[in-house]
């Protein structure tokens, strides 16, 4: 994961790399300095519109995981 992360951090992206682990449930906002859980439910870009709810996703992940 690390190495996939480096690479975003070499192409340029240097804020908002978010990981999202649907089995553990847990939230983790990346950057060159390190990782960082988002507050709250929610992770956003701040100053702007981009915002997803940790819940919202975690329910589809189940629903797609339940389908045959």
């Amino acid at each position: 994961m690390q190495d996939r992360l480096d690479d975003y951090i070499r192409m340029g992206v240097k804020k908002h790399i978010w990981l999202i682990d649907p089995v553990s449930r847990h939230a983790y906002i990346a950057t060159s300095n390190g990782f960082q859980q988002p507050i709250g439910r929610r992770v956003t870009v701040p100053g702007t519109d981009i915002s997803i709810s940790l819940a919202e996703v975690f329910t589809e992940f189940d629903e797609m995981m339940s389908q045959p």
